[in-house]
């Protein structure tokens, strides 16, 4: 049953670890013999190889693994390491047997340790998948959160000193400095947690949570966030699927006119996801929102938004990944001149490198297409944007236990109702600790 509780989170990067397992020159025939049950004919190529005792120990713990005795097989592999503490193999072994029987902390003091002296990308990579994995078992977990938050457009305020609508200015026109782009550096710490139950050998419930605060010199811009969310996960033949149930609220001061920045409001709804593995390297996913939105000072924007999105996802290489996503939207608040059609597309692409750094970039393309006719203008509102995304993060760099991270973007948004028109460009650079 614990082999197959792993399996549920780690079939997609196991057969990557498990490849490089060669303890000698017919490491990979070795390799391949033991996992079909040829244990006779896996001995009897290691005896050709002419081993040394740790390789003969390496490969009766391996055997005690695959035989499901993840104790004997723990207790060797550090019998190994106590007499050969360079022997890598071995260590990749203990950690993910340890992975296995669900002892999480020594696991992840090993695969932490292997990111510190193992340069090879593709094995780094798999390293920081069973991190990832270890965090999603734990059954309780907690994390803390602080970012800096440059931005050359808190706001999201105009690029244009005279509006194009009569409602939206001053007598003439002008668009007041509240509603032009601000800009300023924001700070956030947070807190999130979570609780996982496994229901069977392949699904789960869990619940999240969390809490943030945001502050800026500009009190205005200040925010509280929480949330919480009641999810259902399945693992299945050809992928997995889930449906989440969740409670969105954010606090924040009203916002003049412009209704690009919210008041106090929260959101109830679900969301549900399916994905589908594409053979070896790629996979496909749907998801779907729905919710419903309150705005406590603001009746108008009150009412529905749904989403609708489908990416695709291909490993060109062990260490290089494309996605690709497409999104279809609707908002239906009470004020018609604020619903919207929704349509964007996006491009991203993730890359690991020798040394535990990771880069990606992105690039969103979309439009809005409102339904009423707007204030003071003789059609509805149309939008049109894109954002360009970079991030970089380095999984060996940790600073008293919190790993950093830089996310960069730059958006620009048209829209015929030039109150609308802005650009932005804005960083998020955090430090995360998990507990």
């Amino acid at each position: 049953m614990l082999r197959l509780i792993a399996i549920i989170f780690t079939c997609s990067v196991l057969p990557l670890v498990q490849a490089a397992y060669a303890q000698s020159n017919n490491g990979a025939q070795i390799t391949d013999l033991l996992n079909r049950g040829q244990l006779k004919s896996a001995a009897e190529l290691l005896e050709k190889s002419n081993p040394t005792q740790s390789d003969i120990m390496f490969f009766n713990a391996r055997v005690l693994k695959i035989r499901g005795q993840h104790s004997e097989a723990i207790a060797l592999f550090r019998r190994i390491l106590q007499e050969n503490p360079n022997y890598i193999n071995a260590r990749r072994e203990l950690a993910h047997t340890l992975l296995l029987d669900k002892q999480y902390g020594p696991s992840e003091f090993h695969f932490k340790a292997l990111l510190k002296v193992d340069s090879n990308s593709q094995m780094r990579m798999g390293y920081q998948n069973f991190l990832n994995t270890i965090h999603r078992s734990q059954p309780i977990g907690f994390s803390g959160n602080f970012s800096l938050l440059p931005s050359t457009n808190i706001n999201r305020g105009s690029s244009h000193k005279k509006t194009n609508s009569e409602f939206l200015g001053n007598e003439d026109g002008d668009i007041d400095d509240v509603s032009r782009a601000n800009s300023g550096i924001g700070a956030r710490i947070g807190v999130s947690g979570f609780a996982r139950y496994l229901t069977g050998t392949r699904s789960r419930v869990s619940l999240d949570f969390g809490v943030s605060e945001t502050i800026y010199t500009n009190s205005l811009y200040n925010s509280t966030f929480g949330f919480a969310a009641v999810g259902f996960d399945q693992v299945t033949s050809s992928g997995r699927w889930g449906i989440t149930p969740y409670l969105r609220y954010t606090q924040r001061n009203d916002h003049p006119i412009t209704t690009e920045i919210e008041g106090d409001n929260r959101a109830l709804g679900a969301s549900f996801y399916h994905t589908s593995r594409l053979g070896n390297r790629s996979d496909l996913t749907f998801r779907m929102t729905r919710e419903r939105r309150h705005h406590f000072t603001k009746d108008y924007l009150n009412g529905g938004y749904s989403s609708a999105a489908l990416s695709f996802g291909r490993k060109i290489s062990p260490s290089l990944r494309v996605d690709s996503t497409l999104k279809l939207e609707s908002s239906t608040p009470q004020s018609e001149q604020s619903q919207y059609q929704g349509q964007s597309l996006k491009f991203a692409l993730t890359k690991s490198w020798k040394g535990g750094l990771s880069t990606n970039g992105s690039l969103e393309v979309g439009q809005r297409d409102f339904i009423g006719v707007f204030l003071g203008r003789p059609e509805p509102r149309d939008d049109k944007y894109f954002t360009l995304g970079i991030g970089v993060q380095n999984s060996s760099i940790s600073v008293l236990g919190f790993a950093p991270r830089l996310q960069c973007s730059h958006t620009q948004n048209y829209s015929n109702v030039n109150f609308f028109d802005y650009e932005v460009s804005e960083c998020n650079f955090s430090i995360t600790r998990n507990f």
